[in-house]
């Protein structure tokens, strides 16, 4: 039952995690720590498509993308971040060939549920979605929707929130030295 006090699953699992190169170190100023990380795949190789998969910051944290699609044929063939573009009808041999669980679409908005769908197909469990839409999937399929519009709006809350604090103190300061 159990292999240096540690349960049998539980070092099941680190030697599937081994055997599928999922196993990565990673460490920072302050904590050193290994985690299991699946491989994931980008559709949609557009700007934000291409800059992504130019991301450093992936590796260092132990990520690597498996594959890259898109549907354009004029990209298709292009390296980009050491990947060649493939065919987004090349999916189901991506993630059986890498065993791909999580993918990120960068897609126009009125591509990204077939993508989305095309991924929950081959087996995706885990969607990183920037395109501006939202994605009807299976319950089981987490997805994350980033919206930088969204964000943006945020930020500038929180920039108007903090000039009329300012404004509000000016004003105190102002009367209490009248």
């Amino acid at each position: 039952d159990r292999i240096g006090g540690r349960p049998l699953m539980a070092v099941g699992l680190a030697m599937q995690a081994v055997a599928l190169g999922w196993l990565a170190a990673v460490s920072t100023p302050t904590v050193a720590y290994i985690t299991l990380v699946p491989p994931f795949v980008i559709a949609g190789i557009g700007n934000l498509g291409h800059a992504l998969a130019n991301y450093r910051g992936f590796a260092e944290r132990g990520f690597r993308p498996a594959a890259l699609v898109d549907n354009d044929p004029e990209k298709v063939g292009e390296d980009v971040g050491g990947l060649r573009i493939r065919p987004l009808e090349d999916l189901p041999v991506i993630a059986r060939d890498h065993d791909v669980l999580i993918g990120v679409i960068c897609t126009p908005a009125p591509a990204a549920q077939s993508v989305a769908d095309a991924m929950v197909e081959v087996g995706v469990r885990s969607i990183l979605n920037f395109a501006p839409v939202s994605l009807v999937v299976p319950e089981g399929v987490s997805v994350r929707k980033v919206d930088l519009a969204v964000e943006l709006q945020i930020l500038t809350y929180y920039e108007q929130r903090k000039a009329a604090l300012a404004e509000v103190k000016g004003r105190r300061r102002a009367s209490a030295d009248a």
